[in-house]
Formats: structure tokens, C-alpha cells, sequence
């Protein structure tokens, strides 16, 4: 019996700490001043930032001054540093911008840090604002995690160039403002955030506005006159799992929430158009649907996983009661796009969980690092002449405590790391399949090839997908090692002129084809309705055409590579022309295989790794300081790959010794063992003298892409031949390459123009001396000052640095009578 009071001592005691709530801004008796309007943030290090409005007068903006207050939390919550103000008010002031400040709301930029925060500021109510004399808009930025914040009033520009003339007050609503994660136009991931209008007839609307610069221009989704949600309030957006964007509004002076849906034409120029708005929560008594109090509330949708199944989770705070209390979230599953593709999905399925069991009010939320909901809300109400004071408190849940079945899980992407084969299907006039052609890759020319599925694929038709890390477009890789899919110059099939957009091969990765998706459909941003795909296409973002969405095209005639603005199995540019398009494209998994050699056939297609050969000295001549008769290569890809765990990449870091004869290196730090792409290193392997192999290959298999690295060295994708301009052996032959000469593995001087493909070169800063740079993995040698020496004498021993004993000296520097000499 003991035994079992304490087992559930134990579980009233675990379930305790699961539940306890922190109070990050403490509003104590309700006295001035007080905390109201939370909104949180994630910084780019994981870390947690709260904001809280500081009220000192008896309400909103035109109530009295207000700053804005911050914490922060390096534990995800756990616990929080003492609150100090980020934005304050002019203590000196008794109106204009500097009057006040609140109603924050933020976003922190994933790759940058850098934290946007746009409020409400000045000394004009709300309900007073009127276009000549508005509620201000205050614009903020910190680039250092929260802790610093400059910022201006931007109220004209918002007024004059994002909402239409009948609006006489606005604000944007407080909490979080959704980044994008998969729509990138220029330096940042898009961020989208809803102001709270009202027209001279006090009718109130949501507006949803976007950025593709951070904030500092805004643009209305779906353009000004876009009313998503009529008669609605403040608002929350979020990005669905494909791109379009989901509106969640308090209802203005009534119960529930109304939800719709952006759905993109053209992703990139933000072309798309709202649906129409629906009410969920109006009634109590209507099971499944958001029955909330009229405050503000955030959406936020997780993926998650059950049962082994990629599932997404919706996730919608409110305050559970016609009255402000009983905050909770309301949740509900989303299994497939047909689960969240119109506003009328959203209306019902909803599940609640109650979070506060008294006075709550305004919510907001954010995953925070491990991937639990961090939960700020405002709660206990405090009795305040025109306003309620609350305490903002935080709580993290798992997705578990919410669901019971539900975990948070990041859906593995379904292209990322594959390697394809991609054929290219043109039809006949009646739909049937008329001609299938395999793209390749051969020395940077990109070409279609009309095969039988039972033929014999190379490395030149296969294609490895990546995407770099916190990017949303993918890219195409040859698995030859040449370069990429990409874009350069040729003739335009539309003007007949060349342009720069034509798909092609490219080895400069600045010129790749990005490609947005592999997607079933696109329309044109004209309106021209595409068709489905029986595959895929290929979409892309134009950059030579104001960003628009293109899809790559095959003719059917020759197989010549073009593109399309919308989805199409067989179209003629030209009513008389015989020649139709397709941008339909079969995708093959290319399987890996052990068996060296073995590519199997296009119908079943494999590979065995990409191949590097290593080579070592010869016994009795080893490479430098000490016995090193381990195996080297060099190299660069235009793809990740794993490493083997006995084999480890270098740097280049300096040149040792006064007059440069040995290259200095530095071990590269990898991630899971993984070389990035673009990052051209010196590779060794163990080996040892006496090895009865002086030459082995190994084959690397590609990996999901890890950042790139600045290494030192410079490197080729295909083979290289420098121009007379680029180097010159003749004068100045400071170009080295490893090479193995008289049984010696070292960096030699390139003799020719030429360059194999997929190496890593040393680029020497100057002009160089010596034939050859030896390694210099952080010994040091027990030389002295260099001397110069006319002339060698025959009857006295020579040796280079590495203390190998020359018979013929050519010019470099040397080792004779305990002394360095140079032969010139």
C-alpha cells in the first residue's frame, strides 16, 4: 500500500512540474504601472524573448505613456531575466510619437538574428485616430538578440502606400509575425503580419500585409482592397505546409474566430486571391469549433508525427469563454493538403486544451528549441480604472500534453539527398506519350537523350537534389561532378532575343537553377490556367522577369530545353508551328549499390559513390616532418558527401618558413562527417610505409548539404583550362597542385594551363620560388635563418626541407652544412 501511494505521489508530483507556469512580467497588485499584451519570440540561438507593454497610464495607446518591456530565457523557460525596457517612452513628452509605445509585435530573421518589432505608438487613441491625425506606427530593429533596439515612426509610409484612403486608424496585431519558410525573394524569407483597420464608418476589417525586405516596405496580400476578414479584428497569419497563407481574426464583439485562406498564383510576386471567410466558435454548443472570447489569440501550425505517419498539428490560442478566461489552445490535425486547402476546413475538428482555470485574456506562442509550445499569456486580472492589469505568464507544453497522440517531428524532405534520373514525356495530339528523353549533363552541356528504358545510364544522367540549410529551394547537382542544373545565356522562345534565364549547365554555383518544387500544376501570374502534370515540373524562380514562376519545357521535336509560365503537355508557342512543349517530367530514384561499375539500367537505375583516387609517397620518401606515408587527394564538389570516418579534410591556413615551402593546414571542422559542396580541401587517409598499394580510390556517397566553407584553397568542378591572363607558367607559376613526382606526394607547380576536374589547388599570392610546398600539419622544422648560396658544392650533401637527400638541386630551397641555401 505504501508502495502504491508512493508511485502516485510521484505521478501527482510529475504531473505538477509538467504544469507549472512561470510569471515572467509581474503586474502585483494591479497598481500602476502594470504588464499587459504579451508576445514572444525565438531567437537565432535558441533563445527565448518576452515582450510586455509597461502601462502607466489606464489603457491602450492614448491612455496614458507605455514602454515596452523585455525577458529573455536561455532554458526555454525555465526561468527569465529580470524585465528591463527595450523601447521607451519620452518621459518629457505630453503628445506626438515618442508619447508611447505598444502592442508589440516581433519576428526574429532565421538566418540573419536580426529582430523586427513594428507597435503601436504616439498619444492618439484608437477609436480617436483619424487619417490627419492617426495612432502612430513605430518600426524597431535589434541585431543583438533583443537586447538593444533603434527605430523610427513610419506611420506615413503605411497610411499612404499600404492601405486605402477610407481607412482612418490602423495598427498591426500584437504577438508574432510569421516568417515564411519556403518563399525567399531577394536577402530575406518573406514575413507576413495583419493590421487591425477601420474605415470613417467604423466598420472594422483585417488587412494581411507582407515583406520581402524585413519590414522596411510592407505591401498588402491580395492588394488594398483585399478584405479577408470583414468585420474582423485583431489577427494572426501563418504559412500552411504549401506556401499559402492562412488567416486566423478575433471576431469584433462576438465569439469565435474567422479563418481564410491566401492561395498563390505566383508565389514570388505574391499574386494569389483570399477565399471566403468562415466563422468558427459563434455558439457554445457547436462541438469542434474555436468558442473564444473576443481578445487575441495566435495560430501557429506544427509538424508532427503518429503512428510513424508525417502529420501537421493547427494550434489555435484563444480565451475559452464569452468572458476573458480559461486561455487555452485549441488543436486539430491536418493529414493531407486536403485537410487545409479551404477556409471551411478550419471551421471544425478542433479539440480543446484549457490552459488557465481563471481571468485570462491575450496569448501568443512560438516553438522554442527542442520543439515544445512556449506559451505566454496574460492572466489574473487585476482591477484597474479603465483597464485590467494581468500577469504574463509562461508555460511550455509538449504537442504530447496537448494531443496525447500527437509528437512534434520535422518531416524529412522527399527530394533532399535523392539522386534521379529525369526524363522529359512529350505527347501526340491524342495525349498518348510520343517522345522520353533523359536531361544529362556532359563537360557543362545540358542535353536530352532519346534512350530506351533498358539501356545504359552514366554519371552524366544523374542528378543529386539538395538544398542548402535554411534554404527553401532545392538544386541540382551532376552526379559527374561537372557542375549544376543552371541557368545562362540563349534565345528566348517568347521574344527570340538571348536572355540569361535559359536552362543550361553551369560550374558556378551563383547560376544554378533554383528550383521552388516539383509541383503538379502552376498557373501563369497573366492568368493562364496550366494543366496537371502526370509527373512533375520543374519550377523556378525568374529573376530576369520581376521574380516570376517559370517551369522548364522539353520541344518535342529535337528535345530543346526552354520554359513555360504555367503547366503544359503539349502546346505550340505559334499557331503554324509543328513544334509543342511539356514540362512534364518523370522522377526516378537512382538506388545506391556496392558493385563498383554497376550504373543497372534506366529503368532500373544505380550508383556506387563518387570516385576519389588517393596516392602516398613512395617507400623511403615520405612527405614531411617524421614518417608520413599516409594517402592524399584533393577535393571539390558541387555536392555534400559523407566522409569515411578514417578520412579527414584540411585547410589551408598559411605558408610556413620565410620563404613559403611548406603549406601550413588545419583539420576542417564537419558536421556528421559531411564535406560541404563548394569547399575545395586536402584529404588524407591512413596509410603506412611498407603498404603494398600506393594508390587506392573510395567512392562517396552524396549527403544532405552542409553550409560552405572558406578553406583556403581554390578548386575546379570540371575540368579547368586557365587562360593565358589567369596563369602563366612561364613567368610566374604560382599555381600548385598535389602531384606525385619521383615517388613524392607534395603541391607541385601546374606545368600547363590544363587542370582535371574535381581538385583543390593552391593559389600562391605573389610570386613564387619554389617548385614545391610540402605539408605542414602544425610541426615546425629546427632551421634557421635562410642563407643564400652562389652555387652547391658537389662534395657536399644536399637535402630539401622534408630532409630527403637530393642528387640535382633545381632552384628552391635547400639544407647544406646545417644551414638553408637557396639555388636560384
Amino acid at each position: 500500500m505504501k508502495r502504491f501511494l508512493s508511485l502516485m505521489l510521484l505521478m501527482a508530483v510529475t504531473a505538477c512540474v509538467s504544469m507549472a507556469q512561470v510569471t515572467v512580467f509581474d503586474s502585483g497588485d494591479g497598481s500602476k504601472p502594470y504588464n499587459r499584451i504579451p508576445a514572444i519570440v525565438k531567437d537565432k540561438n535558441g533563445r527565448l524573448v518576452a515582450f510586455a507593454d509597461y502601462r502607466y497610464g489606464s489603457g491602450d495607446i492614448g491612455n496614458g505613456h507605455i514602454a515596452l518591456r523585455m525577458s529573455s530565457s536561455e532554458d526555454n523557460g525555465k526561468t527569465w531575466t529580470t524585465p528591463k525596457t527595450v523601447v521607451d517612452y519620452d518621459k518629457t513628452s505630453s503628445s506626438g510619437f515618442n508619447y508611447a509605445h505598444g502592442d508589440a509585435a516581433v519576428v526574429c530573421d532565421r538566418e540573419t538574428g536580426r529582430m523586427l518589432m513594428m507597435c503601436a505608438s504616439g498619444s492618439v487613441g484608437y477609436t480617436s485616430s483619424t487619417r490627419n491625425t492617426p495612432i502612430r506606427v513605430g518600426r524597431y530593429y535589434s541585431d543583438d538578440n533583443g537586447e538593444t533596439w533603434t527605430g523610427e515612426d513610419v506611420t506615413d509610409d503605411i497610411y499612404n502606400n499600404v492601405v486605402p484612403e477610407k481607412v482612418v486608424r490602423l495598427f498591426f496585431s500584437s504577438g508574432k509575425i510569421c516568417q515564411s519558410s519556403m518563399i525567399k525573394v531577394g536577402k530575406y524569407y518573406r514575413i507576413y503580419a495583419a493590421l487591425c483597420t477601420q474605415i470613417s464608418d467604423n466598420t472594422s476589417h483585417s488587412i494581411v500585409v507582407y515583406s520581402d525586405d524585413f519590414g522596411k516596405t510592407w505591401k498588402a496580400l491580395g492588394s488594398t482592397s483585399a478584405r479577408p476578414a470583414k468585420y474582423g479584428d485583431e489577427a494572426k497569419v501563418e504559412e500552411l505546409p504549401d506556401g499559402n497563407v492562412l488567416l486566423s481574426c478575433r471576431v469584433n464583439s462576438g465569439t469565435g474566430r474567422y479563418f481564410n485562406i491566401f492561395t498563390y498564383t505566383d508565389k514570388n510576386n505574391a499574386t494569389g486571391t483570399w477565399g471566403t471567410a468562415v466563422r468558427s466558435g459563434q455558439y457554445s454548443f457547436l462541438s469542434g469549433q474555436t468558442y473564444a472570447a473576443s481578445c487575441n489569440g495566435e495560430i501557429m501550425i506544427v509538424p508532427a508525427k503518429y503512428n510513424g505517419e508525417d502529420v501537421y498539428v493547427a494550434l489555435q490560442s484563444a480565451a475559452m469563454n464569452s468572458d476573458r478566461k480559461n486561455v487555452g489552445i485549441y488543436w486539430k490535425v491536418l493529414k493531407s493538403s486536403e485537410d487545409y486547402d479551404e477556409p471551411s476546413d478550419f471551421r471544425t475538428g478542433w479539440t480543446a486544451y484549457k490552459v488557465s482555470t481563471t481571468t485570462s485574456c491575450y496569448s501568443t506562442m512560438v516553438l522554442d528549441k527542442d520543439g515544445n509550445v512556449a506559451f505566454l499569456y496574460e492572466e489574473n486580472a487585476k482591477g484597474n480604472s479603465g483597464d485590467n492589469a494581468y500577469d504574463i505568464q509562461f508555460k511550455s507544453l509538449t504537442l504530447e500534453e496537448l494531443t496525447g497522440d500527437y509528437s512534434y517531428s520535422e518531416h524529412e524532405d522527399p527530394w533532399v539527398g535523392k539522386v534521379l534520373t529525369i526524363k522529359s514525356v512529350t505527347y501526340d495530339a491524342n495525349g498518348n506519350i510520343d517522345k522520353q528523353r533523359y536531361m544529362f549533363n556532359q563537360n557543362l552541356q545540358l542535353g536530352t537523350d532519346e534512350l530506351a528504358n533498358d539501356g545504359t545510364p552514366s554519371y552524366n544522367h544523374y542528378w543529386v537534389v539538395s538544398k542548402d540549410p535554411g534554404s527553401s529551394e532545392y538544386y541540382l547537382s551532376s552526379l559527374n561532378g561537372d557542375g549544376y542544373m543552371g541557368k545562362a545565356k540563349g534565345k528566348n522562345y517568347v521574344t527570340g532575343k538571348e536572355g540569361d534565364n535559359v536552362p543550361s549547365c553551369t560550374d558556378d554555383y551563383q547560376k544554378e537553377f533554383e528550383i521552388q518544387g516539383f509541383v503538379k500544376k502552376l498557373n501563369s501570374s497573366e492568368g493562364i490556367q496550366g494543366v496537371d502534370m502526370s509527373g512533375y515540373a520543374l519550377q523556378f524562380v525568374d529573376k530576369s522577369d520581376n521574380n516570376k514562376s517559370k517551369v522548364m519545357a522539353v520541344a518535342n521535336d529535337n528535345g530543346e530545353i526552354n520554359w513555360f509560365n504555367h503547366t503544359a503537355k503539349r502546346e505550340a508557342t505559334e499557331a503554324s508551328s509543328n513544334r509543342y512543349w511539356s514540362t512534364d517530367f518523370e522522377l526516378k530514384e537512382v538506388e545506391y549499390t556496392n558493385t563498383i561499375g554497376d550504373y543497372g539500367t534506366f529503368d532500373k537505375p544505380t550508383y556506387f559513390g563518387f570516385p576519389v583516387k588517393f596516392a602516398r609517397s613512395d617507400d623511403g620518401k615520405a612527405v614531411y616532418q617524421g614518417e608520413d606515408y599516409n594517402f592524399y587527394a584533393t577535393l571539390k564538389l558541387p555536392f555534400a558527401v559523407t566522409l569515411p570516418d578514417d578520412v579527414k579534410a584540411y585547410k589551408c591556413t598559411s605558408l610556413s618558413d620565410v620563404e613559403g615551402t611548406q603549406v601550413g593546414l588545419e583539420e576542417l571542422e564537419l558536421k556528421d562527417n559531411v564535406l560541404p559542396r563548394e569547399t575545395p580541401v586536402l584529404l588524407s587517409m591512413p596509410g603506412k610505409e611498407g603498404d603494398v598499394k600506393k594508390n587506392k580510390t573510395i567512392y562517396l556517397r552524396p549527403a544532405l548539404a552542409q553550409t560552405m566553407q572558406k578553406t583556403g584553397f581554390a578548386g575546379t568542378l570540371g575540368k579547368k583550362t586557365f587562360s593565358d591572363t589567369e596563369y602563366n607558367p612561364e613567368t610566374n607559376p604560382n599555381i600548385y597542385i598535389l602531384s606525385k613526382k619521383n615517388g613524392h606526394v607534395a603541391f607541385y607547380w601546374l606545368n600547363d594551363r590544363t587542370m582535371a576536374a574535381n581538385k583543390a589547388y593552391y593559389v600562391f599570392d605573389g610570386t613564387a620560388t619554389n617548385q614545391s610546398l610540402v605539408f605542414n600539419f602544425g610541426g615546425t622544422t629546427a632551421i634557421g635563418k635562410v642563407t643564400v648560396s652562389d652555387a652547391v658544392k658537389d662534395n657536399e650533401p644536399v637535402y630539401d626541407l622534408c630532409g630527403r637527400r637530393v642528387a640535382v638541386p633545381v632552384k628552391g630551397i635547400y639544407i647544406r652544412g646545417n644551414r638553408k641555401v637557396v639555388v636560384r
